[in-house]
């Protein structure tokens, strides 16, 4: 019988603990067999290896099926018995009629990372595990060869044994939390039959075995007939992944020779590259390059691979170019050898200006143009202000409150359009109140701080 042994287990923890160290620990805990074992061999660990010297199990009730919280409740006294520390998490659907939603399972998922995020915020925890395995790895490179479009292969390297939480870049503080998968390497007829070896007991969620309910259910049945396609599955998610490290160096390295200057409170970027240079690295670095790049600057969720492939070639041969709401520049320098590129935020529509003017409330951080987190503290607890761009109007204000040098200063950090695509706080008469980003804070006797981040 072909089961995983502890000591095997905790070797795969091994970079996981690197990565911890000392600080608490956290599990995502369905109740199911693989977060069930997942959990024991923590516990198992912590006692043979003296580590993770402390973690939690939160287990999620999704309140989906009519019965998960009595299996969420089941769960968490399965896990009393084996004196692991728990937290019970639901998801709240508010008056959303759960089961008419067509796209349920992306929409339960996004749920369920976001409560584990405010969970692990809540709990000063920085890692999570999850119960990821080989098998679930295998479902996730077929689904993406399904939806991809042709020409590309990012999401063929499919989940990787560390990454950032997924689904809650709307929440502050998502950004310092990884996602770590440990039992990633091991499939499942290896964690049933290690589950059963130790008399692990577990709940069964029936919904998993009705093909007809999702795709990834009639994936799972489709591999389960076909075993040898789930080892190739693995391998070729592991071989993708090889090769977005070697890409990754690349891009580390050219990152680290020819940034001149990142911009953090207008997220404006500028590097400065040999041509010569960059004729030597493959379309696959300086498509990686190009995206890193715009990931520091773009105000999108996500940013499509497919539109920085069709444009990469274009960026670096000095064409003016807008992707993913970012603006890129680009010129010849030095007797055309080198060239030098900006990437800033495109400049905001009429549609968008409407949406980027909002109403916020003191002591609470609010994420403007999906770019920065805004905090505000005021001396009177009943003020209310707006966050908004910086309007032309708004410059002769800020010539009243900054010295002339001060003024000049600023406006050769955030040239042109730029200085109009930073937030600002105001009053509801539109009277300017400060720049969160550059730290100014025009009216003292209405706020008291200012706090800002940075996306990421």
């Amino acid at each position: 019988m072909d089961t995983i042994k502890l000591k095997e287990f905790y070797n795969s923890l091994v970079s996981i603990r690197r990565r911890v160290g000392h600080r608490r620990l956290g599990i995502a805990v369905s109740g199911g067999v693989d977060s069930m074992l997942l959990s024991w061999f923590m516990k198992e660990s912590q006692i043979m290896f003296g580590w993770p010297n402390q973690f939690i199990a939160f287990v999620v009730d999704h309140r989906i099926r009519k019965n998960s919280t009595e299996e969420a409740l089941q769960t968490i006294w399965n896990l009393n018995r084996m004196l692991i520390p728990n937290v019970y998490l639901n998801i709240n659907w508010g008056n959303d009629d759960v089961h008419s939603l067509t796209n349920l399972e992306t929409i339960a998922r996004e749920h369920r990372y976001q409560v584990l995020t405010r969970a692990c915020i809540t709990h000063n925890i920085r890692h999570i595990c999850t119960a990821h395995h080989a098998n679930d790895q295998a479902e996730t490179i077929f689904m993406r060869l399904l939806r991809r479009k042709p020409g590309t292969w990012g999401g063929l390297c499919a989940m990787k044994p560390v990454s950032q939480i997924p689904e809650s870049d709307s929440i502050c503080g998502a950004s310092n939390i990884e996602l770590l998968r440990p039992l990633l390497p091991y499939y499942k007829n290896q964690i049933l039959n290690t589950a059963k070896q130790h008399g692990i007991a577990w709940e069964e969620d029936p919904t998993n075995a009705d093909i007809n309910l999702t795709p990834r259910n009639a994936i799972r049945r489709f591999l389960n007939q076909h075993a040898a396609l789930t080892v190739e599955a693995t391998k070729l998610a592991t071989a993708f992944q090889s090769l977005q490290v070697n890409i990754d160096n690349k891009v580390d390295e050219i990152l680290k020779d020819n940034i001149v200057s990142y911009h953090q409170p207008s997220g404006t970027l500028s590097l400065c590259f040999s041509k010569n240079e960059l004729k030597k690295h493959s379309n696959l670095t300086k498509e990686e390059l190009l995206l890193r790049c715009l990931t520091l600057t773009t105000s999108c969720r996500q940013i499509k691979r497919s539109s920085v492939v069709s444009l990469c070639n274009s960026v670096f041969d000095g064409k003016k170019l807008t992707i993913a709401k970012c603006l890129l520049t680009s010129s010849s320098i030095k007797d055309d050898t080198k060239l030098q590129l900006q990437i800033s935020r495109q400049p905001f529509s009429k549609a968008e200006l409407k949406k980027k003017t909002i109403t916020i409330n003191p002591d609470r951080y609010v994420l403007w143009d999906h770019r920065f987190w805004i905090k505000y503290s005021c001396k009177n607890t009943q003020t209310t202000l707006i966050l908004r761009p910086l309007l032309s109007k708004d410059l002769n204000s800020l010539k009243g409150f900054l010295s002339k040098e001060e003024f000049l200063k600023f406006c050769i950090q955030v040239p042109g359009h730029i200085r109009f695509t930073i937030p600002v706080l105001s009053e509801e008469n539109d009277k300017l109140v400060g720049i969160p980003t550059f730290g100014f804070n025009f009216r003292s006797d209405i706020i008291s701080n200012c706090l800002h981040k940075f996306k990421l």
